[in-house]
């Protein structure tokens, strides 16, 4: 079947789906097989495969609900079918748009996204980007939350409360440190840079920015040097560590019971308590309150505008209507974040959803076309490596702006290596 085919059927049942709910578990099926058929075309790229396997895994915890009848979190104002409906529907169609416009047997000479982006090798500016790194490592703010009992919790957030975004801008100075690099043994510096930054998150309870940390020392050091099977159980290493992490920031310690809920759906009665769950809920919140004229056409278009200029500054800097949970918890209890389908779908309705998975698509398809190096193709290093951000929670920040930052930040000093280089090689001609 054509890939045209397949979406044609995925849309014939969005439609049934929306007159009939009882269509609606064909469509989670349908949506699921199309993320699996993402999981199959990305299969030469690594990273982007993971990435396509952590899409897949808000699919997964929807079966509980659609099928069994499991209720997904405990917040019950806009606990309505018809709006988990929508908000299925609309994330289908950015997973379907993304397959469409995705190339079949792409990167099929496999290669390395580090091997399509120009180098200039500057021991000056590795060691200036490498101090950098230690210093925002040493200084990482917050107290362990490790053996602190029932106050682990509190100490957390805390943490979190005081730490700001200098965590998170730190991938953007290693991905240009990594590109400054000499020689193996500064590559080295800085992959022992990374477990330290790793380390201090685990003491800290930063689970998210541990894992992005690793998906991103990934990309950079060992894409391409596993097979299939072993990056699947990496994954599954990875899904236990975290755990572990959330038991430590919850309860300070770990045991066999924390574990275990943490694991099988941290399931209280009939209630799915998992971060996917939640984050889906939050999805239908937005839904919720465009079905309340809470936000309305003028709210949106306000919101939208604020985040596209949270393309170029700080969440701080723009209105609280342009982040969208922190909005919705004037009117709603939710537990913050969104689908990023779901982000798009209120600022520029179906045709914006649509535009996002071809977006995606199409860089890919750029990125990978042939082995020619461009500056641009620094760009899916972050987007690869920050997915759990931007597809979850904040597409404006980590999609958008980390893009553009990095983007513009290792342009300005590649360029000044260039013009150094140059004008050294030109006083040595004229001397």
């Amino acid at each position: 079947m054509s890939r045209i085919g397949w979406v044609l059927i995925n849309i014939i049942f969005m439609v049934l789906g929306t007159y009939y709910p009882d269509f609606m578990t064909t469509v989670l099926v349908l949506a699921t097989l199309t993320n699996f058929f993402l999981i199959i075309c990305l299969k030469n790229i690594q990273p982007a495969m993971i990435m396509a396997l952590f899409f897949l895994s808000y699919l997964l915890f929807l079966f509980p609900y659609y099928f069994l009848g499991y209720r997904m979190v405990v917040y019950t104002e806009y606990y309505e079918p018809a709006l988990f409906d929508k908000a299925l529907i609309i994330h289908s169609i950015f997973l379907n748009s993304f397959f469409l416009f995705l190339k079949p047997n792409i990167n099929i000479q496999r290669f390395k996204l580090i091997d399509l982006v120009p180098t200039r090798s500057n021991k000056y500016f590795f060691w200036g980007l490498a101090i950098l790194l230690i210093f925002i490592v040493i200084t990482m703010k917050g107290q362990s939350v490790v053996g602190d009992g029932e106050n682990s919790y509190e100490a957390y957030m805390e943490n979190l409360e005081g730490q700001g975004g200098i965590l998170e801008y730190f991938y953007l100075l290693f991905i240009v440190g990594f590109f400054f690099a000499v020689n193996n043994r500064h590559r080295k510096i800085l992959m022992g840079i990374a477990i330290a930054y790793c380390l201090q998150c685990i003491v800290r309870g930063y689970r998210i920015q541990m894992v992005q940390m690793g998906l991103l020392t990934f990309l950079l050091f060992f894409d391409n040097y596993f097979k299939l099977w072993k990056i699947i159980g990496l994954c599954i290493l990875g899904v236990l560590i975290s755990e572990v992490i959330s038991a430590l920031k919850m309860t300070g310690g770990i045991d066999y019971d924390t574990l275990v809920k943490g694991v099988d759906f941290a399931k209280e009665g009939e209630v799915l308590i998992v971060n996917q769950t939640d984050v889906f809920y939050s999805s239908v919140t937005f839904l919720g309150l465009i079905q309340d004229g809470i936000l309305d056409f003028w709210t949106r278009f306000y919101s939208m505008l604020g985040f596209l200029l949270n393309w170029f500054v700080p969440s701080s800097f723009v209105w609280q209507e342009a982040r969208l949970p922190s909005f919705s918890k004037n009117y709603t209890n939710l537990g913050g974040g969104g689908l990023v389908s779901l982000y798009i779908y209120v600022w520029f309705g179906y045709l914006g959803v649509v535009a996002l998975g071809y977006i995606l698509a199409k860089g890919i398809n750029y990125t990978f076309k042939d082995r020619g190096k461009s500056i641009l193709k620094i760009v899916p290093i972050i987007i690869f490596s920050v997915y759990p951000r931007w597809f979850a929670y904040d597409p404006g920040n980590f999609l958008f702006r980390f893009s553009i930052y990095l983007l513009g930040l290792y342009f300005v000093l590649y360029e000044i290596v260039n013009y150094l280089k140059k004008d050294v090689e030109g006083e040595s001609i004229n001397s």
